[in-house]
């Protein structure tokens, strides 16, 4: 089912304007709502660009705001960064941020507002990632226009950034197969492509890839594949 994030992110948008001000250049979706393909099953992705640091205080009633407004969000929770405008149009990487929010820190945050406030700062090497979605789908919440806040992203920058996350594929197939599956056909097509794809476009071409995986003929690769069940498939290796 769709998710209509433009509610919650007018609220959020709201927020950060009132805490930030004149700090504030603008905010930038990305992810899946910036491709149009959100769902209900999705997280909600954005930048905030600044021109200076936020001070400590700002920072911990951001996270707070955050905290009170992601019981709004889709499942997978808000995910978010503060990046210094400097640091967006000329691009380093890893890339520097000032604060970073993701389900994954909620209890820490939680626990440990001003503390882990303050700790939660450093580079991050899936910015890269963020600026190339955001400046080739990206959606402009406030403030500038995108090509005038985030400047090119080296293509290998953003390959590396997206190999990093299947990095551990073998184990996390395991666990975790569609979002591991996923992200291993957007490297496959940045790759071989050089394409830049949502996670509805790598679902379509996992399941590409799964038909003519099925359908390859037996006389030309020495394999036949045997349906069990419709949860397994037996791989026979003659």
């Amino acid at each position: 089912m769709a998710f209509n994030w433009r509610p919650l992110m007018g609220r959020i948008t709201a927020a950060f304007r009132q805490e930030l001000g004149e700090n504030l250049t603008g905010i930038y979706l990305h992810g899946s709502a910036a491709f149009g393909s959100m769902s209900e099953g999705s997280d909600l992705d954005f930048i905030a660009v600044t021109e200076r640091p936020p001070t400590q205080e700002q920072k911990e009633h951001l996270i707070a705001a955050l905290l009170q407004l992601e019981r709004e969000a889709p499942a997978k929770g808000l995910e978010m960064s503060v990046v210094l405008l400097r640091d967006c149009r000329d691009f380093a990487y890893p890339t520097p941020y000032q604060l970073h929010y993701s389900p994954m820190h909620r209890r820490a945050f939680e626990q440990d507002l001003a503390g882990y406030c303050r700790r939660m700062q450093g580079v991050d090497y899936d910015l890269a990632a963020h600026f190339t979605v955001i400046r080739r789908v990206g959606i402009v919440l406030f403030g500038s226009l995108i090509r005038e806040v985030f400047g090119p992203v080296p293509f290998a920058d953003y390959l590396d950034s997206i190999c990093r996350d299947v990095a551990g594929a073998a184990q996390d197939i395991l666990h975790t197969p569609l979002d591991t599956a996923l992200n291993l056909c957007r490297v496959l097509a940045a790759a071989q492509e050089g394409l830049v794809l949502s996670n509805a476009d790598a679902l379509r071409l996992a399941k590409m890839l799964n038909n003519a995986l099925t359908t390859v003929r037996t006389e030309e690769y020495p394999i036949s594949v045997k349906s069990r069940d419709p949860e397994s498939l037996a791989i026979d290796w003659e």
